[in-house]
Protein backbone atom coordinates (compact mmCIF):
# COMPACT_ATOMS: atom_id res chain seq x y z
CA UNK A 1 0.00 0.00 0.00
CA UNK A 2 2.63 2.65 0.83
CA UNK A 3 4.43 1.92 -2.37
CA UNK A 4 1.25 3.29 -4.07
CA UNK A 5 1.14 6.22 -1.65
CA UNK A 6 4.77 7.06 -2.59
CA UNK A 7 3.69 6.32 -6.68
CA UNK A 8 0.81 8.37 -6.58
CA UNK A 9 2.65 11.44 -4.50
CA UNK A 10 5.36 11.48 -7.48
CA UNK A 11 2.46 11.83 -10.28
CA UNK A 12 1.01 14.50 -8.47
CA UNK A 13 3.98 15.96 -7.93
CA UNK A 14 4.52 15.95 -11.46
CA UNK A 15 1.20 17.31 -12.24
CA UNK A 16 1.53 20.29 -9.95
CA UNK A 17 4.70 21.30 -11.55
CA UNK A 18 3.71 20.70 -15.22
CA UNK A 19 0.06 22.81 -14.41
CA UNK A 20 2.51 25.92 -12.62
CA UNK A 21 2.39 28.80 -15.18
CA UNK A 22 1.14 26.58 -17.90
CA UNK A 23 -0.87 29.50 -19.29
CA UNK A 24 1.48 31.59 -20.53
CA UNK A 25 0.18 35.23 -20.97
CA UNK A 26 1.65 35.41 -24.54
CA UNK A 27 -0.24 32.77 -26.34
CA UNK A 28 1.39 30.52 -28.26
CA UNK A 29 5.05 30.79 -29.70
CA UNK A 30 6.33 30.22 -33.02
CA UNK A 31 7.14 26.70 -32.90
CA UNK A 32 3.89 26.16 -31.37
CA UNK A 33 1.49 27.69 -34.14
CA UNK A 34 3.36 25.82 -36.28
CA UNK A 35 2.02 22.79 -34.34
CA UNK A 36 -1.96 24.03 -34.27
CA UNK A 37 -1.43 25.28 -37.64
CA UNK A 38 -0.81 21.81 -38.77
CA UNK A 39 -2.98 19.67 -36.76
CA UNK A 40 -6.08 21.75 -37.46
CA UNK A 41 -5.47 21.94 -40.92
CA UNK A 42 -8.71 19.27 -42.64
CA UNK A 43 -7.39 15.85 -43.45
CA UNK A 44 -8.76 17.09 -47.37
CA UNK A 45 -7.59 20.40 -47.29
CA UNK A 46 -3.69 19.70 -47.54
CA UNK A 47 -2.92 18.29 -44.39
CA UNK A 48 -0.18 15.74 -45.89
CA UNK A 49 1.04 18.79 -47.80
CA UNK A 50 1.25 20.80 -44.11
CA UNK A 51 3.08 17.82 -42.42
CA UNK A 52 5.45 17.70 -45.45
CA UNK A 53 6.53 21.12 -44.79
CA UNK A 54 7.62 20.08 -41.79
CA UNK A 55 10.78 17.85 -40.52
CA UNK A 56 8.52 15.83 -38.66
CA UNK A 57 6.62 12.74 -38.85
CA UNK A 58 2.70 12.91 -38.82
CA UNK A 59 1.91 11.04 -35.87
CA UNK A 60 2.29 13.89 -33.42
CA UNK A 61 -0.30 15.97 -35.50
CA UNK A 62 -2.77 13.52 -35.72
CA UNK A 63 -2.06 13.39 -31.51
CA UNK A 64 -3.08 16.79 -31.30
CA UNK A 65 -5.95 16.86 -34.34
CA UNK A 66 -7.58 14.44 -31.69
CA UNK A 67 -7.69 16.32 -29.03
CA UNK A 68 -8.57 19.25 -30.60
CA UNK A 69 -11.66 17.60 -32.22
CA UNK A 70 -12.18 16.60 -28.55
CA UNK A 71 -11.95 19.53 -26.25
CA UNK A 72 -11.56 22.43 -28.26
CA UNK A 73 -8.33 24.24 -29.80
CA UNK A 74 -7.44 26.91 -26.92
CA UNK A 75 -3.73 27.84 -25.73
CA UNK A 76 -4.55 25.95 -22.44
CA UNK A 77 -6.29 22.52 -23.99
CA UNK A 78 -3.49 22.29 -26.52
CA UNK A 79 -0.59 22.51 -23.96
CA UNK A 80 -2.74 19.99 -21.42
CA UNK A 81 -1.88 17.35 -24.43
CA UNK A 82 1.77 17.65 -23.65
CA UNK A 83 0.98 17.56 -19.61
CA UNK A 84 -0.93 14.46 -20.18
CA UNK A 85 1.85 12.74 -21.86
CA UNK A 86 4.27 13.79 -19.35
CA UNK A 87 2.32 12.73 -16.72
CA UNK A 88 2.45 9.38 -18.63
CA UNK A 89 6.03 9.23 -19.17
CA UNK A 90 6.14 9.62 -15.14
CA UNK A 91 4.52 6.18 -14.78
CA UNK A 92 6.75 5.19 -17.95
CA UNK A 93 9.45 5.33 -16.00
CA UNK A 94 8.43 3.64 -13.14
CA UNK A 95 7.45 0.89 -14.35
CA UNK A 96 10.87 0.90 -16.53
CA UNK A 97 13.08 1.50 -13.39
CA UNK A 98 10.83 -1.29 -11.19
CA UNK A 99 11.99 -3.98 -13.92
CA UNK A 100 15.60 -3.38 -11.64
CA UNK A 101 13.31 -3.38 -8.51
CA UNK A 102 10.78 -1.07 -6.58
CA UNK A 103 13.63 1.21 -5.06
CA UNK A 104 14.79 2.47 -8.87
CA UNK A 105 11.30 2.43 -10.22
CA UNK A 106 10.35 5.75 -7.51
CA UNK A 107 13.78 7.09 -8.60
CA UNK A 108 13.18 6.84 -11.81
CA UNK A 109 9.62 7.85 -12.07
CA UNK A 110 10.76 11.02 -9.61
CA UNK A 111 13.24 12.04 -11.59
CA UNK A 112 10.72 11.97 -14.19
CA UNK A 113 8.76 14.47 -12.26
CA UNK A 114 10.90 17.03 -11.49
CA UNK A 115 13.15 17.00 -14.42
CA UNK A 116 13.08 20.40 -15.70
CA UNK A 117 13.78 19.38 -18.90
CA UNK A 118 10.37 17.17 -19.06
CA UNK A 119 8.42 20.28 -17.17
CA UNK A 120 9.44 22.71 -19.97
CA UNK A 121 8.50 20.50 -22.98
CA UNK A 122 5.11 19.00 -20.95
CA UNK A 123 4.03 23.04 -21.25
CA UNK A 124 4.92 23.26 -25.04
CA UNK A 125 2.13 22.40 -27.47
CA UNK A 126 5.51 20.27 -29.32
CA UNK A 127 6.17 16.82 -29.94
CA UNK A 128 9.05 16.13 -27.17
CA UNK A 129 6.82 15.19 -24.49
CA UNK A 130 5.00 12.37 -26.44
CA UNK A 131 8.54 11.36 -28.28
CA UNK A 132 9.80 10.96 -25.16
CA UNK A 133 7.11 8.66 -23.64
CA UNK A 134 7.49 6.31 -26.40
CA UNK A 135 11.06 6.57 -25.73
CA UNK A 136 10.40 5.44 -22.16
CA UNK A 137 8.26 2.68 -23.27
CA UNK A 138 10.71 1.57 -26.15
CA UNK A 139 13.25 1.06 -23.34
CA UNK A 140 10.58 -0.55 -21.15
CA UNK A 141 9.91 -3.14 -23.63
CA UNK A 142 13.63 -3.58 -24.80
CA UNK A 143 14.01 -4.38 -20.53
CA UNK A 144 11.32 -7.02 -20.79
CA UNK A 145 11.54 -8.91 -24.42
CA UNK A 146 15.12 -9.25 -23.07
CA UNK A 147 14.37 -10.54 -20.25
CA UNK A 148 11.46 -12.77 -20.94
CA UNK A 149 10.97 -13.16 -24.78
CA UNK A 150 7.72 -13.39 -25.91
CA UNK A 151 5.33 -12.14 -28.78
CA UNK A 152 3.58 -9.64 -26.62
CA UNK A 153 6.81 -8.12 -24.80
CA UNK A 154 8.03 -8.03 -28.80
CA UNK A 155 5.29 -6.84 -30.45
CA UNK A 156 5.03 -3.56 -27.73
CA UNK A 157 8.82 -2.86 -28.08
CA UNK A 158 8.39 -2.81 -31.97
CA UNK A 159 5.21 -0.58 -31.64
CA UNK A 160 6.61 1.73 -29.53
CA UNK A 161 9.73 2.23 -31.52
CA UNK A 162 7.41 2.57 -34.95
CA UNK A 163 5.12 5.37 -32.75
CA UNK A 164 9.28 6.88 -32.54
CA UNK A 165 9.83 6.73 -36.16
CA UNK A 166 6.42 8.53 -36.73
CA UNK A 167 6.73 10.99 -34.68
CA UNK A 168 9.90 12.41 -35.18
CA UNK A 169 12.72 12.19 -37.89
CA UNK A 170 15.95 11.43 -36.07
CA UNK A 171 13.93 8.74 -33.77
CA UNK A 172 15.27 6.78 -36.39
CA UNK A 173 18.77 7.14 -34.04
CA UNK A 174 17.29 5.73 -31.17
CA UNK A 175 15.73 3.23 -33.45
CA UNK A 176 18.94 2.06 -34.42
CA UNK A 177 20.64 1.56 -31.25
CA UNK A 178 17.93 0.15 -29.38
CA UNK A 179 18.11 -2.49 -31.76
CA UNK A 180 22.44 -2.44 -31.67
CA UNK A 181 21.31 -3.25 -27.91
Amino acid sequence: MKKYITIAGIVILGLILRLIFINKPDGLWNDEYVSWMIAATPFGHNFIEAVKSQCHMPFYYLYLKFFMALFGKSDLLLRLTSVFAGILSIIAMYFTGKEKNEKTGLYCAGFSAISSFLIYYSQEVRLYQILFLFSALSLLYTIRTIKQPNKLNFSLYALFNFLILFTHTIGFVFVFFNLIF
